[in-house]
């Protein structure tokens, strides 16, 4: 075929030459977030296993919360995502349960919300997977989903995952 006839003979070389397609249906990501419970609960949730790592961000041997994004990938614009399970009681109006993109620290956008309404005592659970907006990445930035629970009934459940996408 034509790639034969430019010396390319592996298709990861024909993509590089296609600007961004290199990307398509690569991801890094971890999984085994913790849980956190409670008024106590509030912090960045730790990972225990990554499951992939196509762009080279993801080390839970130092870190277990961070996504790290080196020069290669300055400029780019990304989505990251979150999955999990998230748990209030609405024994206390405004119990919630928030899960927010960090950079640097720093809150960029919420990305999961639950709040008690009435009061009743009714339950909610979702367990869904939320993305962020698309945002340009730095090199030397790094990102974390961060936990808030407020009341003693609500919850992050353990098991959630997070990861993250080229888009451009």
């Amino acid at each position: 075929g034509t790639a034969s006839l430019h010396g390319l003979t592996n298709v990861d070389d024909v993509l590089a030459l296609i600007p961004f397609a290199k990307y398509y249906g690569k991801y890094s990501q971890m999984s085994g977030g913790s849980q956190h419970t409670g008024s106590a609960g509030a912090g960045a949730i730790a990972f225990t296993t990554e499951n992939n790592d196509d762009f080279g961000v993801i080390n839970i041997a130092t870190s277990a919360t961070k996504i790290s994004i080196p020069s290669p990938l300055n400029g780019r614009k990304v989505k990251f995502y979150w999955k999990g399970n998230m748990f209030v009681q609405g024994y206390t109006y405004g119990t919630d349960t928030t899960v927010t993109l960090k950079k640097n620290g720093s809150v960029v956008q919420t990305i999961a919300k639950l709040t008690a309404g009435s009061g009743d005592g009714d339950t909610v659970s979702m367990d869904a997977m939320h993305y962020s907006l698309p945002l340009v990445v730095a090199s030397g930035d790094y990102y974390e989903v961060y936990a808030t629970t407020t009341g003693t009934a609500s919850s992050v459940s353990a098991g959630s995952i997070f990861g993250m996408e080229i888009i451009a």
